[in-house]
């Protein structure tokens, strides 16, 4: 009798799983359940194309360089200012003093990993942990040009620190005696340990790490969640889902400027709302509303500049950052082919509000704030292949599930233009 009912209790919570999946969506993006005892192990896999453009804040896109493809003037390196209002600013062809143009590519290389765990407590409620793994490359090019055809109109003061020098400045008009154009390395010593001429300190640094390729590799912000759900018919469920993003993964070095960070810094609430519409031919379709609350202030050490568009500075301070919420709403049309195979169409609409910034209130604090209200639109398409049918009927010995798809963000606001190809594989036991 109880092996009877073990038997009976078992095949029911495989019935159960098979209409899970009966319309191949993603169990965290929908408002599915796994029944009481069963497990869910997934991993997916995003391949990033290489990204080199990003939506600036009109909505435009624009190279990821644009900041730093730049004159080398006065508005870079505020030293040269002093340089122009000098005696020596009479031999500047306009008085405007530069150390020539830069000429700089940038592009990065993503992939993430996520790992992730579900389990049924009841019928009703799953409980899960999502654990991303990232592996970033930015790949920069960069080379100063300080000839004829740049902006340069002044070099540096070979004679700096010896006794023969009558310009008494270590940048002066390239027009002068003894003046040399720059190159990459005085530009790269100024933001870094500061320039050197003939063994004597000539410009302070800014102490930026070197301005070239840089890669990492780390954890980012992992996700505790459950889901309840409330309400099942014949066609419609819906299901909320709580969870709580932890501040795992790493932020912005402010003492470099081509890292990329992959983490929030900061403790999320993540509320989810999760509807689905099944049961009608081949077709499902599941609308998600998600909102995200930073739940404590970032507190960091942050460069301060004066124009947002101008990246480069030595000031630093102390600051503390109240994150902006995030919004989005997520739907997913699935249309079922046969029993193991669907093919799903998938739209994401995120908006982010501006960061609130808090610091010394004579610094321009202001220009941290800008360009942090995001917005992005994206769409995937892809193909998935289950065999939990086939387990029921017993020609399967594995119930999965596999997917591949291509994603890309076609819209946005201070958000990378971005695609990628994700591939997804879910076992049950």
């Amino acid at each position: 009798m109880t092996r009877s009912f073990t038997h009976y209790s078992a095949r029911l919570g495989w019935v159960l799983l098979a209409s899970l999946w009966c319309y191949q969506s993603a169990l965290a993006d929908s408002a599915r359940v796994l029944p009481q005892g069963r497990s869910g192990f997934f991993t997916s896999y995003y391949d990033y194309f290489n990204i080199d453009q990003r939506y600036n804040d009109d909505g435009d896109r624009e190279d990821l360089s644009e900041d730093f493809n730049t004159s080398l003037d006065s508005s870079v390196f505020p030293l040269l200012k002093n340089l122009e209002d000098s005696p020596l600013g009479g031999f500047l062809p306009g008085g405007m003093a530069s150390f020539g143009d830069t000429d700089i590519d940038m592009d990065l290389d993503i992939k993430i990993f996520e790992f992730e765990y579900y389990y049924g407590f009841t019928d009703k409620l799953t409980v899960g942990i999502k654990i991303p793994y990232w592996w970033v490359d930015s790949n920069v090019d960069a080379t100063v040009n300080s000839g004829p055809d740049s902006s340069a109109t002044v070099g540096f003061n070979t004679l700096w620190g010896t006794a023969n020098d009558p310009y008494g400045s270590p940048a002066i008009p390239l027009s002068l005696p003894g003046s040399r154009p720059a190159t990459d390395e005085d530009i790269q010593d100024i933001l870094g340990p500061g320039l050197t001429i003939n063994d004597t300190p000539a410009v302070p640094g800014y102490g930026y790490s070197r301005f070239e390729s840089w890669d990492n590799e780390g954890l980012s912000d992992i996700e505790l969640s459950a889901r309840y759900q409330y309400a099942k018919s014949n066609h419609l469920r819906h299901a909320f889902t709580g969870g709580l993003r932890l501040p795992t993964g790493r932020i912005d070095d402010p003492d470099n400027l081509v890292d990329i960070p992959y983490g929030g810094g900061v403790y999320w609430l993540l509320l989810r709302s999760n509807h689905d519409i099944f049961g009608y031919g081949n077709w499902g379709l599941n609308a998600t509303f998600k909102y995200d609350i930073a739940l404590d202030e970032d507190s960091r050490t942050v460069r301060v500049s004066d124009d947002v568009d101008q990246p480069i500075t030595d000031t630093k301070a102390r600051v503390d950052v109240d994150v902006g919420d995030l919004f989005e709403f997520d739907t997913t049309a699935t249309y079922s082919f046969t029993q193991q195979i669907a093919g799903f169409v998938r739209y994401r609409y995120k908006w982010k509000w501006e960061n609130d910034v808090d610091g010394p209130g004579d610094l321009p604090i202001g220009t941290l704030e800008e360009e942090t209200r995001r917005m992005e639109q994206q769409y995937q398409v892809g193909v998935a292949y289950s065999t939990v049918s086939k387990y029921l009927e017993g020609s399967a010995k594995v119930p999965y599930r596999v997917a591949l798809s291509y994603r890309d963000r076609f819209d946005g606001k201070n958000a990378y233009d971005s695609q990628y190809i994700k591939g997804e594989f879910q076992l049950f036991f």
